[in-house]
């Protein structure tokens, strides 16, 4: 089958999917593109390109830093962020 029909027999079956086929499949493509790639798109920390490994590592970390409790209330971050208000001046 050529690519462009490919296509169009994917979009029937994206046009029609219920919302739980729409995830599988999104996250299915999301780790095929990061097995592929070896790499995220991004560190959020530093902006750079992380491997697989690394971003996993990232995610343990965060998850231990909730399970002890470890992170800041909406309320917390946003009086943190309007503390960096001026602080160039």
């Amino acid at each position: 089958m050529k690519p462009s029909a490919k296509r169009v027999e994917l979009h029937k079956y994206l046009d029609t999917a219920d919302d739980a086929t729409l995830n599988f499949l999104s996250e299915a493509i999301v780790q095929y593109q990061l097995r592929k790639e070896e790499r995220t798109p991004f560190n959020p920390v530093d902006g750079k390109p992380m491997t697989l490994q690394e971003y996993h590592q990232l995610v343990f970390a965060g998850e231990e830093d909730l399970r002890n409790g470890e992170f800041y209330t909406n309320e917390e971050a946003n009086a943190i962020m309007d503390s960096w208000d001026g602080e160039d001046q």
